[in-house]
């Protein structure tokens, strides 16, 4: 199990970097990491694939540019394995918006009721999640694009104070 976990920060870290290194504005990476977590928290099984790579052509028509890192970042993040929490967390946000409760009995008004408390649920955790992402994913790659700025501008100014003797 923590060979997996490291395996999948170490992936996670190496998309990001490609996202930093990427041609790609800070605003496109972030829009389409939102974009691709607003539809894989989304109740939408089986469809998730499609759907974040029809968007993909859809804002590409739309002369909006999407990062592909960012979307294919999205997948990464939103695994089935942390996927369960958020199901429950839809579940138990639907009930808590509808003031409901769970069904004790099993008859198509329960189920029907139960579905679409998990539905607005999860499509409020999806909205949340990707409105707060956008923002915490431009900093963090403007951050990181300013720190490596620097560090460049900082090793230039130190080889020309120190320039190494040719051979």
């Amino acid at each position: 199990m923590m060979q997996k976990i490291r395996r999948w920060r170490r992936k996670l870290k190496q998309h990001f970097q490609k996202a930093i290194l990427s041609s790609h504005s800070p605003h496109e990476i972030a829009l389409a990491f939102s974009i691709a977590t607003l539809i894989l928290i989304a109740p939408t099984p089986g469809l998730n694939i499609l759907l974040v790579i029809s968007s993909y052509y859809l804002f590409r028509a739309l002369n909006i540019h999407l990062s592909p890192i960012g979307l294919f970042a999205g997948f990464i993040v939103w695994n089935p394995i942390v996927q369960i929490p958020l199901v429950f967390a839809s579940l138990f946000l639907g009930i808590a918006l509808f003031q409901g409760r769970i069904p004790s009995e099993l008859t198509l008004d329960s189920i029907t009721m139960f579905s679409s408390q998990y539905v607005v649920g999860a499509l409020v955790l999806a909205a949340l999640f990707a409105v707060s992402f956008y923002f915490i994913i431009k900093r963090l790659v403007s951050h990181h694009r300013e720190k490596m700025i620097v560090e460049t501008l900082v090793s230039n100014k130190h080889l020309k104070r120190n320039p190494s003797p040719i051979l």
